[in-house]
This record gives structure tokens, sequence and C-alpha cells, in this order.
């Protein structure tokens, strides 16, 4: 059988377009070129990993550059999905040929029977195309998962596996990557991002584009969720010039026409011009009729915003920047024409307009944003595959030869009042009565996870915890230490779901003398961005999101006594905060913290300290 036979004809044409368009505009001996090129390419394509484990989630994503990286990984940080796999297009390519993949394109490529070119070198193009999209897809189907999530399902391989998944009985879900822009009788390959939609969810940024997807696809669940990754800027009243983002390379004429406006413009106006370039420009050509551009990277909103059509505009304003826009034939979305311009006198008009005028962004472009957005997807991944059946905290034990203390601990943690919680014990080969405890008196509790393995200390049980662990948050505690009363779950869990936290922290009472606190002390109380560089605050006391502790990494093992230390240093500059005024736990002495110093930790303390001011200075710029 055929792997393209379940696929109709329209289905297999809107597969084939994207592709098509690109080959229809080269001649034959470039034809011959890339035949040969997608040929290598294809026997090389290498299959993603075929886990007998089953996932509550796959996200794949062929379209990959670092604007589009960044969007789709705050989208898998916001699904709050813990057991999935992530699958790049890029990762799927071997140096070797791959014989698999040579002889699926063998028994696969009768698919050229089924297209219609006029030329013979297209068709065969194509039908190598899509049989290496057909070899991912074929595999990518072999892998069990309850849902599909793609980048974007109007791209070819995306557009595939959607259709195949479903196939299968997966639920398949795609989201948006940019604001989408109808182009009737327009030749342009963009058509692909509303008529090729193929999943059974839309996640959409906002109404808009709600509109445009369903007036083709009147059948498709669309929801809303906003994007992620965009966080509203801080007001700014002062002026520092124009910033000026390109838009792709087929717009040069548009480019090359805002450019010269916007530079004129501020030469005689005594402005400064900043340029953002679109990924696929050309900045030698750009730079060699404007030897004094300046790039930046970032959009800052102490600039006014020029643009033409990139998405990078709207979500400028949306964010609160003051935009203008460069108005042509090219289909886009409106700004209103109080803020469009054509030349230098129009320019002058909408500059001054966004300068001194009010005016708001349509949020029926984008929706919502930051936070809000990322409780929209939150939200839709948990009523889709039951994220909120996963405790609400993974409270990770590491054990070793703890006889004496485990019972104490557990017994604390058991009698709270708030009963979402998973307890993971790991235990690094206690010769003690410890696993004879833990198995005698726990082990049929289905809140207690029991591990027996080796280790190299106690981060290191720690960091093997964690990859145990499916809460949303987590915390670590010493097996000789204890919750400080029946309430401090509960309290916690109020007082985290009342806003959006990546770091929680209260104090401990020391119980016995430790160098740095008395018995029956409090420690330490409310920390800031210099006494976190001072001192550190107890991991009896702190909560992380899961989120944030997937971003920050695990504990480096060769600190024995400051790993804790370490890793947040590496959380705090990029967490958003609480500070829990309450006692969290007792903290016991004799434990690993209290046993002497960390010599490693001490030589690199100053790097630390350093990398710990740059991403301080970098998230207040």
């Amino acid at each position: 059988m055929n792997f393209f036979d379940f696929l109709n004809d329209e289905q297999l044409n809107k597969l084939a377009f994207a592709d098509l368009h690109f080959l229809r505009k080269r001649n034959d001996k470039e034809l011959k070129e890339i035949l040969s090129s997608w040929i290598s390419e294809a026997h090389r394509t290498t299959p993603p990993p075929n886990s007998q484990k089953k996932y509550d989630a796959l996200f794949l994503q062929s379209l990959e550059r670092p604007d589009y990286d960044d969007l789709f990984l705050s989208i898998i940080r916001a699904s709050e999905v813990r057991d999935y796999i992530y699958i790049k297009r890029n990762g799927l390519q071997k140096k070797d040929i791959n014989p698999s993949a040579v002889n699926f394109l063998s028994r696969n490529f009768k698919v050229l029977n089924r297209l219609r070119c006029d030329n013979p070198l297209i068709s065969k193009c194509l039908a190598v195309k899509l049989c290496q999209y057909a070899f991912i897809a074929s595999n990518i189907g072999r892998i069990s998962v309850n849902c599909a999530v793609f980048f974007s399902d109007m791209q070819p391989l995306e557009y595939l596996c959607s259709l195949h998944l479903r196939e299968l009985g997966v639920t398949t879900v795609t989201a948006q990557h940019g604001l989408y822009i109808e182009y009737p009788n327009s030749d342009t390959v963009n058509v692909i991002n509303y008529e090729n939609h193929a999943s059974d969810y839309f996640l959409s940024w906002g109404e808009n584009t709600e509109r445009l997807i369903r007036k083709y696809h009147p059948e498709a669940k669309i929801i809303i969720c906003g994007k992620p990754n965009l966080e509203a800027f801080e007001p700014c009243e002062n002026n520092q010039g124009i910033l000026v983002i390109l838009d792709q390379e087929i717009f040069r004429k548009e480019n090359l026409e805002l450019l010269n406006i916007a530079t004129d413009f501020a030469k005689k106006s005594s402005l400064n011009v900043l340029v953002k370039f679109h990924p696929g420009n050309n900045r030698a050509s750009y730079y060699k009729i404007f030897p004094t551009l300046n790039e930046t990277f970032d959009l800052d909103p102490s600039f006014i915003i020029a643009g033409h059509t990139s998405s990078l505009l709207f979500e400028a304003q949306r964010q609160g920047a003051k935009v203008v826009q460069y108005a042509s034939d090219v289909p886009s979305i409106d700004l209103g024409s109080k803020l469009k311009f054509t030349d230098q006198s129009s320019f002058s008009i909408a500059y001054n307009y966004a300068k001194y005028g009010t005016s708001s962004a349509d949020i029926s472009n984008i929706r919502y944003i930051g936070s809000e957005s990322r409780s929209q997807y939150k939200f839709f991944f948990e009523k889709l595959i039951g994220n909120n059946d996963y405790p609400f905290f993974s409270i990770i034990v590491p054990t070793f030869n703890s006889s004496l203390t485990i019972s104490r601990c557990i017994n604390a943690l058991l009698n709270q009042s708030f009963k979402d919680f998973e307890i993971i014990v790991v235990d690094g080969g206690s010769t003690d009565a410890t696993i004879t405890l833990l198995t005698e008196h726990y082990s049929k509790n289905p809140r207690v996870k029991i591990y027996c393995q080796k280790d190299n200390g106690i981060y290191d049980a720690m960091n093997k915890g964690t990859s145990y662990s499916k809460g949303k948050w987590l915390y670590y505690m010493g097996s000789d230490d204890e919750l400080y009363n029946e309430g401090v779950l509960n309290e916690v869990y109020r007082r985290l779901s009342e806003g959006n936290y990546d770091f929680a922290y209260g104090s401990v009472r020391v119980v016995g003398d430790v160098k740095w606190a008395k018995d029956g002390s409090l420690y330490d109380g409310k920390f800031d961005d210099i006494k976190i560089t001072k001192k550190n605050i107890c991991h009896q006391a702190i909560f992380y999101s899961s989120n944030i502790a997937s971003k920050a990494g695990m504990y480096n093992t060769k600190f024995p006594v400051c790993a804790d230390w370490d890793v947040n240093l590496r959380v705090w500059p990029k967490s958003r905060k609480l500070y829990l005024d309450m006692t969290i736990a007792n903290f016991f002495s004799g434990g690993t913290s209290t046993s002497g110093g960390d010599p490693e930790f001490g030589k690199a303390f100053k790097e630390k300290l350093n990398e710990f001011h740059k991403e301080l200075e970098a998230k207040h710029e």
C-alpha cells in the first residue's frame, strides 16, 4: 500500500502547493540541481526516536528561526504539559544515507503519477519532497501520544502529519504563527496560512484571524489564546527617534521606500534611526544603499516605530509602542488613516500624530499577551489532555541512611490538610533500615513514590527526583526536615493561585544551632537583589514552578553544598517572585548544608555573580 493512498486529490494538491509555488519559478537547469539536492536530503532523513512510552503531547515545528523558536517554546511552557516530546525539522537530518529512508522513497515514489504538472522535472522534484514528508509523518505516527501540537499545520510537513495523525485517532492542534492576511487573486505562497488548516483545533491570537480561518474552514474549532511571549511595554514619554521594521525580501521595493522616507525625515529633524531587519533580508545590500544604518534586535518603545506589513509592527502597537504604517497596494492590516503615510509630507503628519496623539491597539488582532495569554493556553491544554490530573505539588525527598527521621518527615507531609501532592523519595542506596521503613509503611500509599538507586550525593538525588516529578510546583526537603504545621501546603496553594508566579519562598525555623543561625530562630525573611548575593534561601523554604525549574536547569553536582544557591542565582533574575510571609518548615541542623564549605562554588562565585548581574540588567533594559 502506498502511504499517500489515504489522501484525496484536494489534500494532495494542498500538500504540494508550497513546494510547487517555489519550483515553478525555477528554470530546468535549476530544477535538475534541486532534484539532485532533494534526493540526497531525502535519503539522509532520520526518523524521530521511537519510544515505547506514551506522551501527553507531541510538539512539531518545521519552521525554524529564532523568533519562531521563541514563540513555540513560550506556547509549550504556557501549556504546562510535562510529559511531551518536541521535534524540530532540523533534527531529522543525518550525514549518512539512511537505508530505511531510501526504501521508503522507492516504495512511495509512484505518487508521481498523481501529480499533474506540465514540467516532468517539477513532478519528480515534488514527488521526492512529498516522500520525504511522508517518511517523517509515518514514523511520527508510530509515537504514542494523546495529542499533537503543530507550530503551523499550514506548512507541508505539519499539514501531512496532522492528516495522518487524525486518521490514527490522535487529537491535533495548530498554533497561529503570524498575523495572517487574506490575499485575493494574488500569486503568493502565504495563502496556505488560511487555506491549508487541517487540525482539530486552531489556537488564534485574536478575532481577526479567527474570522479568516472560519471563512475557509467553517467547521474549525478555534480558541483565542493570544501571543504568550509578548509583554506590555512600560510607558515611555521620551522619543529617541525612529525605528524601522523591514519586511521580508519580496517587499524589497517597499522596504527601500520606507527607509528613504524615514532616514530623510530623521536627518532633517536631527533624529536617530534604527532598523530591525527581517531574517530573510540581505543586510549587505541595504547597508550599501544606507551605509549609516544602525541595526537593533529588539523593539524599543522609546522610538516611534515605522513599518509596512510586518506582524512586528502590530505586535509593537499591542504592547504599547507608538507606531506609523507605510501604505502601499500590498494587502495588510490597517492601522487607520491617521497613522499611515506614503511620502515625506504624510510621514511628518503620521509621526506627529503618533507622538502627540492618543491611539490604542486593535485587540482583535492580538487579544491576549503576557500572563493573560499564558493562562489561556494553560486552560486549553488542561481541558484537552487533563493536565489538571497532575498534582499541584511534587515534594522531593532524598534519603540515605535516614531511618531515624524519614517517618517524621513523610508523616508531616501526609498529615497536611491540602492533599493535591505527590511525594517522591529518592534513596541513594541506604544500608540501614530506611528502605524497610519506606516499603513497609508507605509503598501502598498512592501519593508516595519510592525510587532506590545509587547517586552521587544529595543534589544528584534531587535531580533524579525532578525528572520523576509531574507536579506543577516543585518543593525539595531533607529527610530530617518537616513542614511547620498541617496548613502549610494549603496556605501556599492559596497564595500561588492568586497570581502568576515562578518562584515562591518563605522562612524556615532552625532546630539546633548552625553557623549561620541559632536554634529556634527564623531564617531569613524577605530577600532582594542584593541580599540573594550575600546569603542563600534554604531550599526547604522555596517552591519552584516546574516551568522555571526546567528553564534554570538541574542542580550542578560539582557543588556539593551550594548547588541550591547556584540554582537560586540563576532563577532569581528571570522569575516572577512571591514572598510568603510565613514559616514553611522546621530545618534541622546536621545536614549537608551545615556540614562545611564548598570550595568549588567559591572558585566559581565571582563568575556566578557576573552572570546574575547581566541577567538583571537585561531584564531591566
